[in-house]
């Protein structure tokens, strides 16, 4: 009997409890050595937006995992088998943000955007420019990744030098002059300032601090929606970005979203009349499914307490043919879901990028 065989990559889910405070804001995110600012940085009064959820592979934090293979028969069911060879794993790992004021979740991806781009972070566009009025969106930036050693911890630049005592001495008595002009409040209030930097710094060193690899960038590839963001950090080999892992047009996560929509809920075994009901999240990217590649698209049940919760993940083949199903989350089995009338023509990142030239045009 023939055999397919499928791969998913499953994530792991880390919900948090009480959303919406100043103690879930993160600081940075930590990425295989890497450390990159946090959305968090630019989220004001004005933009809203809450860090709901991290989705990452197998295993979580970030750390290199294998896919588990399973192999089915006619695609519609599948049965657990032992791990094939290695297959390389998508490394990544994203940030889920809900509950932004409506429309300005782009806002603050601009404002983002421009933080990661100064010299301190030195990012640069990996993708053409986005329009930042537009009610949905994807911008990727990136750099290269920090060098690892042996060990995998990251590499210190052999540019950067101790203090020695002498220059110690030299700010902390910078430091005394400077306070004695101070006030009790003032004097609390730079101490503060102090700890504050101190703490960030233990989770955000600086960039320059360290070697880097020239054979790696890290990605930050960021979409939004009108209330919503993902922010996937992921790391891509210089000498296999151009191997043609990725097919050259493929549906967009608008045409993604066009083909879920026209799913009734029950085919997916979930209540409700229209998939509209559902918060549509774009995944880290492409995932072989059946050896084809897949976008990966989160289901998000839509709460009563203004939080999701993860309902299913499926997977749109790139020409839009195929909608895959992972039967349980958390489980290896994916399943092949019928399709009846597929939406013509579904948008593809090609005419995406049109459309954003032509409107910027006009």
């Amino acid at each position: 009997m023939f055999k397919k065989r499928i791969f998913a990559f499953l994530p792991i889910f880390f919900l948090l409890a009480g959303c919406g405070s100043s103690d879930d804001s993160l600081t940075a995110y930590q990425f295989q050595g890497n450390a990159v600012p946090a959305l968090d940085k630019v989220l004001t009064s004005e933009t809203g937006g809450t860090y709901i959820i991290s989705l990452s592979p197998a295993g979580g934090g970030g750390e290199i995992t294998e896919p588990v293979a399973t192999e089915e028969d006619d695609g519609s069911s599948s049965e657990e088998t032992e791990p094939s060879e290695d297959v390389p794993a998508e490394n990544y790992i994203s940030y889920d943000y809900q509950m932004f004021n409506k429309d300005m979740a782009a806002v603050a991806v601009k404002d983002y955007v421009k933080l990661m781009t100064n010299d301190e972070y030195a990012f640069e566009l990996d993708s053409e420019e986005p329009d930042y009025s537009s009610t949905v969106g994807n911008v990727v930036l990136k750099r290269p990744a920090v060098l690892l050693d042996e060990n995998g911890e990251a590499t210190p630049s052999a540019d950067l030098e101790e203090k020695t005592d002498e220059e110690k001495e030299a700010e902390e008595k910078a430091q005394k002059e400077a306070e004695k002009n101070m006030t009790k409040e003032e004097k609390k209030a730079a101490k503060e300032k102090q700890k504050q930097l101190e703490k960030e710094l233990e989770v955000l060193p600086p960039y320059s601090n360290f070697e880097h690899d020239s054979k790696s960038n890290l990605l930050v590839d960021i979409n939004w929606t009108p209330t919503s963001c993902l922010v996937t950090l992921k790391i891509k080999t210089i000498q296999s970005s151009d191997n043609g892992s990725e097919p050259s047009a493929v549906i967009s996560f608008t045409g993604a979203k066009m083909l879920m929509n026209s799913v009734v809920p029950a085919e997916l075994g979930l209540p409700g009349e229209d998939m509209t009901e559902y918060t549509l999240m774009p995944g880290p990217g492409y995932v072989m499914v059946d050896e084809v590649p897949c976008l990966a698209v989160y289901v998000y049940k839509n709460s009563a307490q203004h939080t999701n919760e993860l309902a299913t993940i499926c997977f749109v083949s790139a020409d839009g043919s195929t909608l895959y199903q992972q039967e349980k989350v958390g489980d290896t089995h994916v399943k092949k879901i019928e399709l009846g009338d597929i939406p013509d023509p579904l948008p593809n990142e090609g005419d995406e990028l049109l459309e954003m030239a032509l409107e910027a045009e006009k």
